[in-house]
């Protein structure tokens, strides 16, 4: 996954703002307070919404913004040579916030509401917004968590995040099947001694007579 463009209009510092990623590492750099930790919940916002944050929704609307104005954040990124743009628009409201969510591929619509939009990122993707701050965006807290989290817990977790959890389904299937085969070998065996003894028996019988 590449991250080729941000745009942010009245999200929480910024009031009309475009980053464009180049190829390589991108250093953001400023001092406390400057919106570095914005940017990175837009990328989280544009992803995932509101749950990709954990903000509630009146903290992500800029001070900068009006009455009528209306927080959006668009992320352009590429996965797998395809070329996508996610675009989120909130709005607060006195009966109820609005929450638009819009998904392109290749410049043509792909979902356009909440829920479709989360499903189908999460499809492209590859993972949850929990997943995704662990790995590519991990805080101090998710990372506290991870460690504290039961030891089972987290092979699971990086078995999926490394995308080899399919071999634990694949081991328990091969074992299952090896144990079949012996179970059935074995019955096999035992049903031929009944057989073999009970030949014995009348052979042993037949020499009394």
């Amino acid at each position: 996954m590449l991250l080729n463009k941000l745009r942010m209009r009245n999200f929480k510092r910024f009031r009309d703002q475009e980053i464009t990623f180049q190829d390589g590492i991108t250093g953001i750099v400023g001092n406390n307070g400057t919106g570095k930790s914005s940017i990175v919940s837009a990328i989280l916002f544009a992803l995932y919404g509101l749950q990709g944050t954990g903000l509630d929704g009146n903290y992500i609307v800029s001070s900068f913004a009006g009455p009528q104005d209306t927080c959006e954040v668009r992320l352009d990124f590429s996965v797998g040579g395809n070329e996508y743009a996610v675009v989120r628009k909130f709005k607060r409201r006195a009966s109820s916030n609005l929450h638009e969510a819009n998904l392109y591929l290749n410049q043509k619509l792909l979902a356009n509401s909440v829920q479709r939009v989360g499903d189908e990122m999460q499809r492209v993707v590859g993972m949850g917004p929990g997943d995704f701050r662990n790995t590519i965006y991990a805080g101090q807290k998710e990372l506290l968590a991870l460690i504290e989290s039961r030891a089972g817990s987290r092979k699971d977790w990086f078995m999926q995040v490394l995308g080899i959890d399919y071999l634990k389904k694949d081991s328990a299937e091969h074992l299952k099947s090896i144990i079949d085969d012996r179970e059935g070998t074995s019955r096999e065996l035992a049903g031929r001694l009944q057989e073999l003894d009970a030949e014995g028996a009348r052979d042993r019988l037949a020499t009394l007579r």
